[in-house]
């Protein structure tokens, strides 16, 4: 599967932003477009931060290439 269809395919569940939304506020209700609206921003920003860290910098500021690393970001252990 290609990096767009898994970024389609890829969400948060309703119910946790929902709530999620809930506890942020303070209001007890949250309408749909504003959940949607918050969803979709927050896959963009988890997007952002996963191309960034597979692609420029881990979380100790050396590039994976020079690790000679690829595939999915793991955490990094101390040595």
């Amino acid at each position: 599967m290609s990096m767009y269809e898994s970024f389609r395919r890829a969400g948060f569940q309703r119910g946790n932003m929902k709530r999620l939304l809930t506890i942020i506020s303070g209001t007890p209700k949250v309408s749909a477009p504003m959940n949607i609206v918050v969803s979709r921003i927050a896959k963009m920003l988890v997007g952002e931060l996963v191309e960034t860290g597979a692609s420029k910098f881990s979380s100790t500021g050396i590039v994976m290439s020079e690790r000679k690393e690829s595939g999915p970001i793991r955490p990094c252990m101390p040595p």
